[in-house]
């Protein structure tokens, strides 16, 4: 990818579309590709971001964590930490709907400035 100057993208998702998923294999005759379980999903989630973020130490791509969920959020920094990635490293971002669990936002705020 470097070759051609683009940065890899994705967008992780966890459990937001997962009853329309189910609802549009059943209706176009595909296995469902949903997890079995809520749980399942969420370290699926949690394994494909510890992915990115191993790789993010030796190459240029970047990756936004957009997540409401604390608990996620946490994990990411733990991660961050033991990559040894820092919280002013512009290759991670994170980003949440303004005005939900603003707790969050504070505590990100306070790890960005340590």
């Amino acid at each position: 990818m470097d070759k051609l100057d683009f940065r890899f993208g994705a967008k992780f998702v966890r459990g937001a579309y997962m009853e329309g998923e189910r609802e549009r294999a059943f209706k176009q005759s595909y296995p469902d590709p949903i997890n079995d379980s809520f749980e399942a999903t969420t370290e699926m989630y949690h394994r494909c971001v510890d992915t990115v973020l191993e790789r993010i130490v030796s190459t240029r791509e970047e990756l936004v964590i957009a997540s409401q969920n604390g608990e996620t959020v946490q994990r990411v920094i733990q991660k961050m930490s033991e990559c040894s990635i820092s919280p002013s490293n512009t290759q991670i971002s994170f980003a949440k709907t303004n005005g939900m669990v603003d707790h969050i936002t504070v505590a990100l705020g306070e790890y960005c400035f340590l």
